[in-house]
């Protein structure tokens, strides 16, 4: 057995159904067999009454969106988290909060795919073809999406990238009104979506991780979940 392990002090925080998708009380008795403690965190109390920990690994992704979005609650528990984590620099944080941020703001998120695709060209990392619309749909729209290599169908998917999301699939080449209606949509060509968040497998063929849930008859746009 690794003895240096002995003594280390987990501390988590997740959400039921996390522990129970990423059968988290297995990995807990895995560590306490290697004398490891695994502590579950309560945000609602501070942090440093509940340590010392050497590590911590949370999903704590809803809660900062929600945050962001100046949830009182939220904020005060994102601070709390906050304020441990730099007073104790040497705890090693899964994942660090601007790694997560990131990944949430899919504008930044795909632009530094982009730009790790562009350092290392490598024919495995690929970034497919987006473009941000900030306005309703309008004359310029077609051109914009042309020159940005968007081809139908594509998706839309909001700027924001939380937990669960919802995309609508556009088929056709006359853009519906409605579906563009939002404030910030971000639109991906088909071809290449799937490195990154699935599609819907009834377009090409492929079995891809997402399901259709509905088809609208009024619009020709195919309503799809993903799940991370």
């Amino acid at each position: 057995m690794q003895t240096f392990l002995k003594g280390k002090r987990v501390g988590y925080w997740l959400s039921e159904k996390k522990v129970k998708k990423l059968n988290f009380q297995a990995f807990a008795e895995l560590c306490r067999k290697r004398g490891i403690e695994v502590v579950q965190l309560n945000l609602s109390r501070p942090i440093e009454e509940q340590g010392p920990l050497d590590v911590i690994i949370h999903k704590l992704t809803d809660v900062i969106l929600e945050a962001d979005q100046n949830d009182s609650q939220s904020l005060e528990l994102v601070h709390r988290f906050q304020e441990y984590i730099d007073a104790h620099p040497e705890t090693i944080v899964l994942d660090p909060l601007p790694a997560i941020r990131t990944l949430l703001d899919r504008s930044k998120s795909y632009e530094l795919i982009r730009k790790i695709e562009a350092y290392m060209k490598d024919d495995r990392i690929c970034s497919p073809p987006f473009m941000e619309l900030t306005s309703l749909c309008g004359d310029d729209t077609m051109r914009l999406l042309e020159q940005n290599g968007l081809a139908f169908p594509f998706s839309m998917y909001t700027i924001v990238n939380p937990s669960s999301s919802t995309a609508t699939m556009c088929q056709s080449r006359s853009l519906p009104q409605s579906s563009l209606s939002w404030t910030r949509l971000r639109a991906y060509s088909n071809g290449q979506v799937t490195r990154l968040s699935g599609s819907c497998p009834g377009l090409c063929g492929r079995r891809w991780e997402c399901h259709c849930l509905e088809s609208t008859s009024s619009l020709t746009t195919r309503r799809v979940s993903t799940q991370s």
